[in-house]
């Protein structure tokens, strides 16, 4: 009832019917609601995602003993320390998700800041899986036509010209819209799969 194998996928000439069951690690979107905590009953609009072999990524820390194959997977890459037991997940909350840059070619790379990402943990590379980013604006200019007093303009367009035909220096007030540049996005909670044995 728990088992979340795909589907048997039709090859064509190949007659494959059996399930293709995900690898632990394989993280995915998840559209519904969560119930709040693996032991509570989930609602008419909730799932336990974890009687399911799932978990919300959000940085927990997790008992090596209770989720071996997902030790096995991600070991301390995340973060954690042997001595306690524990290592953590991986936390996507508020984030988005970039393939790994892997090309040999930097000529043919996507990610022309790959040098500045940092590590997951100290456990962890600045170039690998896990490794992040800080929001950033592309370098850009404008440029903006010269305005002078022979162009025609009004008086209100002179009062803002120096004798020198030239754009007065008094500051324009900056407008702020957002706190961050991005995409149209929606919220997901993105689920990783923890073990095989449900």
């Amino acid at each position: 009832m728990f088992n979340l194998s795909i589907p048997p996928i039709p090859f064509p000439g190949m007659g494959l019917t059996t399930p293709v069951a995900l690898p632990v690690g394989t993280v995915v979107a998840f559209a519904g609601k969560i119930a709040s905590f693996p032991s509570e009953a989930p609602s008419d609009y909730t799932s336990n995602i974890e009687a399911l072999g799932w978990m919300v990524c959000d940085g927990r820390a997790c008992e090596v003993s209770k989720y071996p194959e997902l030790f096995a997977v991600l070991g301390y890459l995340y973060g954690g320390e042997d001595k306690d037991g524990k290592f953590k997940i991986p936390d996507y909350r508020g984030i988005f998700l970039r393939g790994v840059e892997s090309r040999a070619d930097k000529n043919e790379w996507k990610d022309p800041d790959r040098s500045k990402r940092e590590p997951p943990s100290p456990n962890g590379t600045n170039d690998g899986v896990g490794s992040t980013q800080k929001d950033a604006l592309r370098t850009h200019k404008h440029e903006y036509a010269h305005l002078n007093r022979t162009a025609g303009g009004s008086e209100k367009d002179a009062a803002m010209l120096d004798g020198q035909n030239n754009l007065t220096s008094d500051p324009i007030p900056e407008t702020v819209t957002s706190e961050e540049t991005r995409p149209k996005n929606v919220y997901v909670y993105y689920i990783i799969k923890y073990t095989n044995r449900l």
